[in-house]
């Protein structure tokens, strides 16, 4: 029955009349934004209007001079009043009118809609009128704002989660963060549960489901049925068998995860034993595994990758982030571009820097950061020591490829002199062969990380090292030399070619004399070494005759630390003639006066402090083509070839 009217007026009551008395009768408190000319009494406060009175206020909604009245609570009072009228059908068209009204001012609605859904408890009934709610941003955003501030009171989430279907990776990736680090397993559970019901379980879900939540089902004999706690809703039980489920069957993906998680669950600190303690090549065998367990799945390739750059934190996200350089393929670039937009910070910029390093897209700022960056997550994996931060010491004008050039070497000697004693009675032309071969190998692989060093520094230039071998054999040392001496004497020529922006700066070279440490014979306990170097003065007097760039490598086990001890000619000399004949010097003055040959033929020869460009001394070196034996145990000629080019795409 339609309520009285005002006496003041004549006129029959409009629609719109009708809509401010029904907000008046739902919504007794609540004060009218804006009066109309007439104003209906529908009787007591809380009464529930009839059909007719109903059918009136909804079609009053479509008119726009109705908006002023309607807010979410008169939307929301007025979809309850509407279930009152279920038992006879007719409340389908109630509600009809007044989601059309909502849909037309969705802009104005959307942003309460959002907020009464993801805070309210039962807020996810809206859902039912309302589906595209559940895929608008401002919802994801504040979910996503009451996962962070989840705690044990919060139990309705797991109800709200249950009746969500999360659609897309994107909308996942805030959800999952937003959650973080905290251990709350039961709403992450329910979580992911909804994003196996949109997104789907994935290779992607599985692993990050993996990370989050469950890492005791990555093992390969894992126990995938949980006991029901009296606590545990039945919307909880649901997910968790859900997802146990799901992953239970994707070994590959679990095994990928068990590998993961050496990062992902990495803890510092005193007396570590975890992967990150271990030396650089079993660092760079784990990339190598990682690389072979994904193969050519595309998808468990991608979703390795993101993991890598997500969940690692502190000294293992170094290794995981040279790790995902390690595995980016050709076709994902326009997944880390997907990536720079990740609702993460940090993982938006290791992004971005690992897309700089691997297909040369520059970022804006010319020169990244050296602590910290993808930089220096490389050479500390190289090196094993963290970036300093220091000024180069070459003119190579890297510091970060110094250091890859320096350790290299040094690795190379330390092994060296650590076989001397199984090694050392093989006589200098072996020895020394070993090491350069050694060496030889060494630069041939770290040159695809000088290539993603360049390539991340976002450096205009391109630095290389490799190295070529050519024999110099015993006949030729004993043979004269240039500038009027007896004999070459050199058992080894070291070669250093300089190119800036591809023009050669001028080959030189540096004669290297080889003396190694011979066995006392007469020791009962073996393998006993001399006390001193044994020397050849006449050898020594022609090295000096022909250049002033000529150096003695002593060979011997580790002499303080060094593997490979270096001396210049000339130090040699006087040190040998000093209260001596010059043909013996003692173990303890190599130790003392030596550099190593990592500092030596990196701050020396590479920087081209030492090296003799003198053209009959070059040709000397390089031998003849066709006339020299090729093999490696010769003592070999070896050039070191140090280029820096413009960096081009077409390595």
């Amino acid at each position: 029955m339609l309520a009285d009217e005002d006496a003041t007026s004549d006129e029959p009551p409009t629609a719109e009349d009708m809509l401010v008395a029904v907000i008046d009768t739902l919504l007794p408190d609540r004060r009218p934004r804006y009066r109309v000319r007439r104003i209906l009494n529908l009787g007591s406060s809380g009464r529930v209007p009839s059909f007719n009175e109903l059918e009136q206020a909804v079609a009053a909604l479509a008119q726009e001079t109705a908006d002023a009245h309607v807010d979410l609570n008169v939307v929301l009072k007025l979809l309850e009043a509407s279930k009152d009228h279920r038992s006879t059908g007719r409340d389908e068209a109630l509600r009809a009118g007044i989601v059309k009204h909502v849909e037309r001012r969705w802009s104005y609605f959307e942003a309460a809609l959002a907020a009464y859904a993801a805070q309210r408890h039962l807020g996810y009934s809206l859902f039912e009128h309302f589906p595209r709610l559940a895929d608008e941003p401002l919802f994801i955003a504040r979910l996503a704002d009451e996962l962070k501030g989840t705690n044990r009171q919060n139990l309705w989430l797991e109800d709200l989660l249950s009746q969500l279907a999360v659609k897309t990776k994107a909308q996942a990736r805030t959800l999952i963060a937003a959650i973080g680090g905290r251990d709350e397993r039961n709403v992450a559970t329910c979580l992911f549960a909804a994003i196996g019901r949109g997104v789907g379980w994935t290779p992607w879900t599985v692993l990050m489901a993996i990370l989050r939540v469950r890492p005791e089902y990555a093992e390969p004999y894992a126990a995938f049925e949980i006991p029901k706690l009296q606590s545990d809703s039945r919307l909880l039980v649901s997910a968790r068998d859900e997802m146990a489920r799901a992953i239970e069957g994707q070994t590959k993906v679990r095994a990928l995860a068990v590998m993961l998680l050496e990062l992902v669950q990495h803890r510092p600190g005193y007396g570590e034993t975890d992967l990150l303690s271990r030396p650089a090549e079993t660092r760079a065998a784990y990339v190598d595994s990682l690389q072979e367990l994904i193969g050519d799945d595309a998808d468990l390739r991608q979703a390795a990758i993101e993991a890598l750059l997500w969940w690692p934190s502190g000294q293992a996200a170094d290794l995981a982030q040279f790790a995902a350089v390690a595995l980016v393929h050709a076709d994902d670039r326009e997944f880390l571009i997907e990536l720079e937009s990740h609702p993460v910070d940090l993982v938006r910029y290791a992004a971005r820097a690992v897309r700089a390093a691997k297909f040369s897209d520059l970022p804006m700022a010319t020169v990244l950061p050296s602590t910290n960056s993808l930089v220096g997550s490389l050479v500390t994996l190289e090196s094993g020591t963290p970036d300093t931060g220091e000024f180069p010491r070459t003119w190579l004008g890297d510091r970060n490829i110094e250091r890859l050039i320096e350790h290299t070497i040094s690795r190379v000697e330390a092994h060296v002199a650590s076989e001397y004693d199984a090694h050392g009675d093989e006589g200098e032309d072996r020895l020394l062969a070993t090491l350069f071969r050694d060496l030889s190998t060494r630069f041939s692989a770290l040159d695809d990380t000088l290539e993603a060093l360049a390539r991340a520094s976002a450096a205009p230039h391109r630095a290389s090292v490799s190295m070529r071998y050519r024999n110099v054999d015993r006949p030729e040392e004993g043979r004269k030399g240039i500038k009027g001496a007896k004999s070459f004497s050199a058992d080894l020529c070291l070669i250093v070619d300089p190119m800036l922006d591809g023009i050669s700066l001028g080959r030189r070279v540096t004669l290297i004399q080889a003396k190694r440490l011979y066995r006392n014979r007469r020791a009962k306990v073996q393998p006993t070494w001399q006390t001193s170097f044994a020397l050849h003065r006449e050898q020594r007097l022609a090295l000096q005759a022909q250049t002033d760039s000529s150096v003695y490598f002593f060979l011997a086990p580790p002499l303080f630390g060094r593997g490979v001890p270096v001396i210049p000619t000339q130090l040699v000399a006087d040190l040998s003639e000093h209260r001596g004949s010059g043909t013996r010097l003692r173990k303890e003055v190599v130790a003392t006066a030596s550099r190593s040959l990592a500092d030596w033929l990196t701050y020396d020869a590479l920087a081209l402090r030492v090296g003799d460009p003198y053209d009959a001394l070059v040709e000397k070196a390089e031998g003849r083509p066709g006339c020299l034996p090729r093999r490696l145990l010769e003592l070999p000629t070896v050039e070191v070839q140090v280029g820096i080019t413009p960096r081009s795409g077409d390595r």
